[in-house]
Formats: structure tokens, C-alpha cells, sequence
């Protein structure tokens, strides 16, 4: 499903952003995907298999990050010219939603899939290599995607 959504994004018209950022934004999907899927590595240990609280929140947090890929993120054009109120108001519109795609980020992506893994790894004993990495990796994300934010 996540491959046929980004083959989708793909193939539909680009718009008004350029290949080059089309391609970054094909990128980023196939990261959060691996981290989608990654989630139901999960299932495969024998702790998990059989308990059901763990299965209702993943798939909560999997339905929930998909509903990401609905929105589309938009490139700011990065030119340095003098605006005039008229472009001076869409820059503003442009930071908004791109401060907007950063949260969704954290609170459609990161944040969920941090507190699952924290829950495996503290509540269920489950830390593993695996969910140690991705725990951090969604750590570091969290906080570069804050970084940006604040950034702008």
C-alpha cells in the first residue's frame, strides 16, 4: 500500500515544483515508509504475537501515520529579492505550511511511533537492537524536525 501511494505521488502531475524536489519529497516517503514497516517487525517476536493491547496500538499508530501521505508537502522557493506586501503575505503562507508539515511530521510520524517503541523497550522489556536504533532514530528526527521549526 505504502509503495502504491508513493508510485502514485510519482506519476501524478508535479505541479509547480520541480523535479528536483519532487524527488526529495519521493525520498522522504520511502523513509517514513521504512519506518512504517518497521513497526510491524514488531509482530514477529513471540511476546507480541499474542498480545493484544500491543496489536491495537500499532495498527493505530500505522493507520495513523498513513493518513500523512495525504497531505502534500510543498518546496519554498529559496529567492532572496525584495517583496512587496503581496509577496511578503505568501511567504508568510509558505512558512505557515511548511511549519504545518513539520508538525504533522512529529505528531503524525515520530512522536507516535517514539512512544510505542518506548512502551516495548520499557513496559514489555522488549529492547533490542532493532527497537533501540529506531527509538533513537525517531529521538534525533524529533528533535532536527524542532530544530527546523524553530529554525524558520
Amino acid at each position: 500500500l505504502v509503495l502504491v501511494i508513493i508510485g502514485g505521488r510519482w506519476m501524478l502531475p508535479r505541479g509547480t515544483i520541480t523535479r528536483d524536489q519532487l524527488s526529495a519529497l519521493l525520498l522522504e516517503y520511502v523513509g517514513i515508509a521504512v519506518d512504517i514497516l518497521e513497526l510491524f517487525g514488531s509482530f514477529e517476536k513471540d511476546e507480541m504475537s499474542t498480545n493484544h493491547t500491543v496489536t491495537v496500538i500499532i495498527l493505530s499508530v500505522y493507520s495513523w501515520s498513513l493518513l500523512q501521505f495525504t497531505f502534500s508537502s510543498t518546496a519554498l522557493n529559496e529567492e532572496k529579492e525584495e517583496a512587496d506586501e503581496e509577496e511578503e503575505k505568501k511567504q508568510i503562507e509558505d512558512e505557515l505550511v511548511y511549519s504545518l508539515g513539520i508538525l504533522a511530521g512529529i505528531f503524525m510520524q515520530d512522536g507516535p511511533f517514539l512512544a510505542v517503541r518506548l512502551y516495548l523497550i520499557f513496559s514489555l522489556g522488549i529492547a533490542d537492537e532493532k527497537e533501540l536504533f529506531f527509538a533513537g532514530k525517531n529521538i534525533v528526527t524529533i528533535a532536527l524536525l524542532l530544530y527546523r521549526l524553530f529554525a524558520i
